[in-house]
């Protein structure tokens, strides 16, 4: 349509292969196309470069940042650590950043955990009661 061939990728804006509208395509160099990939289906946090510390039960940010590996952590929550990802993620690739909502993700918890927590319930339960 503009009278010559892409230099590189075409991108889809809204992610959608299927959606071929003039307006939802641009071109786009291999990074940009990379940045703007939805997530895999099969990802255990469902955001690009947020993980999971199985050591310590926290979650960590990784993203590349011109040219050099960024990593920020530890997070003690999951939405926390998506939130500085989005935010990196927008600040370096402007446009082509495709923000994703988190997952629901399970609560995984210790045994001693949900026993203080119970405790602490029934304590609360007992004062407001009296």
């Amino acid at each position: 349509m503009m009278g010559e061939w892409p230099s590189e990728y075409i991108d889809h804006i809204d992610g959608d292969p299927h959606n071929n509208k003039w307006e939802n395509l641009r071109p786009v160099s291999a990074q940009q196309n990379a940045w703007n990939k939805k997530r895999k289906y099969n990802s255990y946090t469902g955001i690009k470069g947020v993980k999971k510390n199985e050591w310590n039960d926290t979650w960590e940010v990784q993203i590349w940042l011109n040219d050099t590996n960024h990593q920020e952590g530890p997070f003690y929550s999951y939405q926390a650590a998506c939130k500085r990802y989005d935010e990196l993620a927008l600040k370096q690739r402007g446009e082509y950043h495709r923000p994703e909502p988190p997952r629901n993700q399970r609560a995984h918890f210790k045994e001693d955990d949900v026993e203080q927590a119970l405790q602490d319930f029934l304590r609360i339960q007992k004062e407001t009661s009296e």
